[in-house]
């Protein structure tokens, strides 16, 4: 299951029923728990966006944790602590 609505117009319900699926990241979609300041973080986001415009695109959906390439339900986020 991708999200299958515009961009602006995706909540947070969206995200965590993606992430309550079980989606997978692959070739349209990665998870990034957080985007910090680090060298690391900044490569990997940079790594990450350049595959997505060098490919057909993808989601890159922040604020999801992922572990083993799945996402970590609930998603981060409104009344998660």
């Amino acid at each position: 299951m991708l999200l299958t609505k515009p961009v602006t117009e995706l909540t947070y319900d969206d995200v965590a029923a993606l992430t309550a699926s079980g989606e997978p990241e692959g070739i349209l979609l990665d998870y990034k728990k957080m985007i910090s300041g680090s060298e690391h973080d900044k490569a990997e986001l940079a790594k990450d966006i350049c595959a997505f415009a060098n490919s057909q695109g993808g989601y890159l959906v922040i604020g999801v944790e992922e572990t083993n390439g799945k996402p970590v339900h609930p998603p981060c986020g409104p009344g998660v602590e």
